[in-house]
């Protein structure tokens, strides 16, 4: 019998079942270590996109154990499995995805997922940064020409 005060809430692991813990990044992991589900908005804000699939090259792609049929946490879809590898010698990460809603990261692999997709995740720091520093106005512009003419002018009166 099943007590709704006393049962845990929340996104289950497709795997074993336990309620998943939410971590930082808004991700939810598994405690048992059967993986982590990354949503969307986690995504876009690390990698920029949602378009993971375009991300992980260079590198091999190939079909390693199929894993268990995997739903979406979110809709319930069958998630599409995605296997990408950097190099030959490195075992593949095993993703599924739901395009709508997020990714699987299967066992201890969200380590191996930040390898796979650090250039992006450092391209994603460095457009956050760029965005994040002032825009120069028209004004500030003008004044630092003019600045930067009175002391051209300035310097000329002395070499002469």
């Amino acid at each position: 019998m099943t007590d709704p005060y006393r049962d845990a809430s929340g996104a289950k692991c497709p795997r074993c079942g336990e309620i998943l813990v939410e971590r930082p990044d808004n991700g939810l992991a598994c405690q048992s270590g059967c993986g982590e589900w990354l949503p969307s908005g986690a995504i876009e804000r690390m990698l920029g996109t949602t378009e993971i699939a375009k991300l992980a090259a260079p590198g091999l792609y190939f079909k390693a154990t199929p894993l268990p049929p995997t739903r979406c946490l979110v809709c319930s879809a069958p998630l599409d499995d995605l296997y990408p590898a950097r190099t030959s010698t490195a075992e593949p990460l095993t993703l599924g995805r739901c395009a709508a809603h997020g990714v699987w990261i299967e066992g201890h692999d969200r380590a191996q997922f930040e390898r796979v997709f650090g250039i992006a995740i450092e391209r994603q720091t460095v457009r956050e940064q760029v965005a994040a520093e002032p825009i120069l106005t028209l004004q500030t512009l003008l004044d630092r020409i003019e600045a930067l003419e009175a002391r051209v002018a300035e310097l000329e009166r002395r070499v002469d």
